[in-house]
């Protein structure tokens, strides 16, 4: 089979798939009743939401350092000392 026959096959399994996948929507498509796309509009109910809070007088967490138990790192010159 050359490589022009192989293409008109392939164009030919293409275009069959694209075709069944149509049929497929469109059969999906009716098979569902009007009123399963659409929904009754929801009941609109306002509530009322009401949160006392008071700022706290101390923070909860405090400031954590922790220790540092290493001399600091010293550069080297590359002189003997």
């Amino acid at each position: 089979m050359n490589t022009k026959q192989l293409r008109m096959v392939l164009a030919g399994v293409g275009a069959s798939a694209a075709l069944a996948i149509g049929a497929l929507g469109a059969g999906l498509g009716q098979a569902l009743p009007d009123k399963a796309m659409l929904s009754e509009d929801p009941e609109i109910t306002l509530g009322e939401t009401s949160t006392e809070t008071t700022a706290p007088t101390e923070p909860e967490v405090s400031v954590v350092k922790p220790p540092i138990t290493t001399p600091p790192a010293t550069v080297s010159t590359g002189e003997p000392q």
